[in-house]
């Protein structure tokens, strides 16, 4: 069982880490790309700061040339060529490799050199060797420049196409997370949609069911705790609205038992008693045994009948209860020595006290015990035991015949139902019996293989005696 809240804040939260990493990716890629058009930048700006050091030693080799040769200007520079060429070395040189400072430093010797080779002399103008090896020294610093601003361009391409690769791994990053999140939030609301959809359509359908009058219909357990929940309470109602209309059903066939029997008993009983007394008298003036056991005979079933209406009494209102205080194993001793049982019978009932109704206890065990001899044809094993449980004591009556089917294990306590032949009254006077005294009467699978009848009651008696 899974809770649907639980399910969401997860789905959510996974959500929520997709959201942030394709965040976290495009901030990132952003962040490094950025850096790397930005060090590409750098890397063209330092390029051409080494074009300008290869222009800058040409005008040193021109200016130095006239003035060797007393063309150029009277004055000479502000700032000598060499030191000039120096300073444009040092702001470029933090930004090279060992090998590029090594290009760099070369330039600065060439620009140096060529000062020396073109500077003051007391000869007069420079030979043409020395114009010669002064042009040679200009175009070895000239390549210098050309090579080391080459080498700055192509590391500018290299971080221009990083920022690119970088820029093209935020966009496929985020359309991967984003693509991952919409493929996740689909499979995630699917899911819940049918965890939702499925369970809802049962609740409907079992209502539908009950409406179109199968009372039966339940919706039962479901796998979503919040619409279990939901759909346990629906069966729960329906439970309380079918035990409702059995106490209904029951109590208007008990309304109708009553009334019949209360007729019965108005009409019976005083003709039963001015039978019974003629029979007695008949009998104390029978002249011969024949015609006292035939008596006796009309006798029996003249009680046979009064106790029928009496059953019928009892069935339809609840009985009278005289309540003691008793032990349960001395009742059921008492109960089983004046008994002639056909069948094996083992009692092991436990002594306790209880407070009940003595006389109407020993009726239902009576009862129980004709009804488990005559369902093992007298041949059997029938168990009587008798333990407390819980603020309740129970007694259990358990025989090896053929059992009571589970369909007809309600009806059984019903008035005038009966699988025996009988009136149908006695396990409804029993039950009945049972409830006045707050307990119950059940009927299950004994372990050997027959009936289990039980019968619990309070052990401080009826709640509201």
């Amino acid at each position: 069982m899974f809770r649907l809240v639980d399910r969401v804040r997860r789905s959510a939260t996974v959500l929520g880490v997709l959201v942030m990493l394709t965040g976290v990716v495009a901030v990132g890629s952003g962040v490094l790309a950025r850096r790397a058009l930005e060090a590409s930048s750098q890397r063209a700006r330092d390029a051409a700061a080494a074009r300008s050091l290869g222009a800058l030693g040409r005008a040193q080799y021109i200016d130095e040339l006239h003035r060797a040769r007393g063309t150029g200007g009277a004055h000479p520079p502000e700032e000598p060529w060499a030191a000039r060429m120096s300073r444009g070395a040092a702001r470029l040189a933090p930004a090279l490799d060992a090998d590029s400072r090594g290009r760099l430093a070369r330039i600065e010797q060439r620009s140096r050199a060529l000062s020396l080779v073109l500077g003051p002399r007391e000869a007069g103008e420079p030979s043409p060797d020395d114009e010669h090896a002064a042009q040679a020294i200009v175009e070895a610093l000239v390549e210098d420049a050309d090579r080391l601003a080459e080498r700055l361009e192509r590391r500018a391409s290299d971080a221009e196409a990083s920022a690119l690769q970088a820029s093209r791994a935020a966009v496929f990053l985020g359309g991967l997370f984003s693509g991952l999140g919409v493929v996740f939030a689909w499979l995630v609301g699917r899911r819940l949609l049918a965890e939702v959809s499925t369970p809802v359509s049962r609740l409907r359908a079992v209502t539908e069911r009950v409406r179109a009058g199968e009372r039966a219909a339940r919706v039962g357990p479901l796998d979503a705790a919040e619409l279990h929940d939901v759909g346990a309470g629906l069966d729960a109602m329906l439970d309380a609205l079918d035990e409702a209309d059995a106490r209904l059903h029951a109590a208007e066939k008990l309304a109708v038992l009553g009334r019949v029997a209360a007729t019965v008993a108005h009409e019976m009983n005083n003709p039963l008693a001015v039978l019974r007394g003629t029979v007695a008298s008949l009998a104390e003036g029978a002249s011969s045994d024949e015609l006292r056991r035939e008596l006796a005979v009309v006798d029996d079933e003249a009680r046979a009948c009064q106790r029928i209406v009496e059953d019928l009494r009892l069935a339809s209102h609840a009985p009278l209860l005289r309540l003691e205080q008793l032990d349960p194993s001395t009742l059921a001793r008492d109960l089983v020595e004046r008994r002639a049982m056909g069948a094996r019978l083992v009692v092991d009932v436990a002594a306790d006290t209880v407070v009940a109704d003595g006389l109407r206890l020993r009726q239902v065990l009576d009862n129980l015990l004709d009804n488990a001899e005559q369902s093992t044809q007298r041949r059997g094993h029938v168990n009587l035991s008798g333990r407390r449980v819980g603020d309740s004591y129970e007694l259990v009556v358990d025989d090896d015949g053929p059992g009571v089917p589970a369909p007809d294990r309600a009806r059984i306590f019903e008035p005038f139902v009966s699988g025996r032949g009988g009136s149908g009254l006695g396990l409804a006077v029993c039950r009945a019996i049972a409830h006045a005294h707050g307990g119950t009467l059940s009927v299950g699978d004994a372990e050997v293989g027959g009936a289990r009848f039980t019968l619990r009651v309070p052990v401080d008696g009826p709640r509201d005696a």
